[in-house]
């Protein structure tokens, strides 16, 4: 998955999404799309994934809380969808298994 991985990390970072105005952008939803159907069997949750990005995107609901918009900048982006992610719980625990894969070094560190 080695780069679809690392596009789908950075389209699911806040930093990016809302300062960057990254979320129409075809060649990160693409490799988003990718992403969540190979971390996700049913595509039923895989479907209502990929419909919880426009409410990450728009910055509706949970994630436009001002806690959420005040924090964006200065938590790390996994913790913050643990915090925020709560309207859209099929796209939090996938974002929170990639933004977690992404920083990890515990790989690194074995070789």
């Amino acid at each position: 998955m080695g780069r679809k991985l690392y596009l789908a990390a950075y389209y699911l970072n806040l930093r990016f999404q809302y300062e960057s105005g990254i979320g129409m952008d075809d060649e990160l939803l693409h490799a988003l799309r990718n992403v969540i159907y190979k971390m996700e069997p049913d595509p039923e949750v895989a479907a209502s994934c990929i419909e919880e990005t426009k409410l990450f995107r728009e910055g509706s609901h949970s994630f436009g809380q001002r806690p959420a918009v005040v924090s964006k900048t200065t938590m790390n982006p996994a913790e913050w969808w643990i915090h925020f992610g709560g309207s859209a719980k099929n796209l939090k625990r996938i974002a929170i298994r990639i933004l977690f894969q992404t920083v990890s070094s515990s790989g690194c560190e074995r070789n």
